[in-house]
């Protein structure tokens, strides 16, 4: 694996939908089309964990 990586928030959301719809189905199709609004909340929480990523290795956006 190569020493610096350049990963940003699209990665993480493409990350995130393929982890999530394998480990509980229900919850990625509620994400991808909110119950209360039909809208793809992907890219939301995909943003706000690449926050959480940049936050644990002591960086910031």
């Amino acid at each position: 694996m190569p020493e610096h990586i350049t990963v940003t928030a699209a990665h993480v959301e493409t990350a995130l939908r393929g982890w999530l719809a394998h480990f509980d189905y229900d919850l990625h199709k509620a994400t991808e089309c909110g119950e209360d609004d039909g809208e793809d909340h992907y890219p939301d929480e995909a943003e706000a964990f690449f926050g959480y990523l940049l936050a644990a290795a002591g960086l910031s956006t």
